[in-house]
């Protein structure tokens, strides 16, 4: 502070010449500050630039580089390995090596080609690269409807694969489209009470739900609905999650009886299940109350809640 007053008092004596050319040094001092402090930040963020993109190139794998035999069965157990242990970078890296050395083999091993880029569009998936994901289901694809009636089970997987990346994209006609060829071909190979067949099911109620077409997501779930019951039981946790979409859908319908009775089914056999504080039963409540809450009616939830819970 008392630096600032004698500099102060310093410039007061100054004439207005030495008091210009004293600013314009200042000036010039703070602009060199500021361009080599922008130019240590710009050195920083290409760095940054330049290690990420590095690190994407190192996912696409050059087979010239790698001086071992090619071993494309080794290289595609071991991107399962790494899948199952959520190494993403690690498993497409591996999933896409193996994809080029089934191709480079005798006799060109397309379909485990195929089946490899059908993982590697999975994997490209979750890391949100759905431009990527598309282009490695698209080639499978290709293969698989070409394989006649072999394989149609991986074709199911990759239909299912586009269908979902195509949905987190916004293109829902595709997806629908795409969809339904995968849940056909699952309901034809598996039947209605596979995993893979309810998660068919389950990906075009989602698919129709979102574009706000209820009566069609609504069929779709009650699908999906019956076959937990018949798989877990009606009290099941699997069967009480669709039960409180179900509810959801019926309250947007404005069917609050219908929707409140359904949600309260499904509240206490999820408490029962996983208690009172897990996430089960506390997604199920909250999507309760706010329906409740968007009815209009008078009396407070908790009151309300208390009451239909003792009943």
């Amino acid at each position: 502070m008392i630096l600032i007053k004698k500099l102060m008092a310093w410039l007061k004596r100054m004439n207005l010449e030495n008091k210009l050319a004293f600013i314009g040094i200042v000036v010039t001092v703070a602009i060199a500050i500021v361009s080599a402090t922008w130019a240590v930040t710009t050195r920083v963020i290409d760095k940054n630039e330049k290690e990420t993109t590095e690190k994407k190139t190192q996912i696409l794998p050059d087979p010239t580089e790698h001086t071992e035999p090619a071993n494309p069965n080794r290289n595609y157990d071991l991107a399962e390995a790494n899948e199952e242990q959520k190494n993403t970078f690690k498993a497409l890296e591996l999933y896409l090596l193996s994809a080029v050395e089934y191709g480079q083999q005798e006799g060109n091993d397309s379909i485990n080609r195929a089946k490899a880029l059908s993982r590697a569009g999975r994997m490209y998936s979750i890391l949100e690269e759905y431009n990527d994901a598309i282009e490695c289901y698209v080639e499978a694809q290709v293969i698989f409807e070409a394989d006649s009636e072999e394989n149609q089970i991986e074709l199911a997987y990759v239909y299912a694969g586009l269908s979902d990346v195509n949905r987190y994209q916004g293109n829902y006609a595709k997806a629908s489209e795409l969809g339904r060829n995968a849940e056909s071909i699952f309901m034809r190979e598996y039947g209605a009470n596979h995993e893979s067949t309810t998660k068919a099911i389950s990906r075009l109620a989602f698919i129709y739900l979102e574009q706000g077409k209820l009566d069609t997501a609504l069929w779709y779930f009650d699908r999906e609905l019956k076959i937990h019951e018949n798989r877990w039981g009606k009290d099941s946790s699997p069967a009480s999650s669709v039960t409180a979409i179900i509810a959801m859908i019926y309250a947007k319908q404005g069917k609050y009886d219908d929707a409140f009775a359904l949600y309260l089914k499904a509240y206490k056999n999820l408490r029962d299940e996983h208690g009172e504080y897990s996430t089960h039963a506390k997604t199920c409540l909250d999507a309760l109350r706010k329906d409740y809450t968007s009815s209009g009616l008078s009396q407070p939830f908790d009151t309300w809640l208390a009451t239909q819970l003792a009943e």
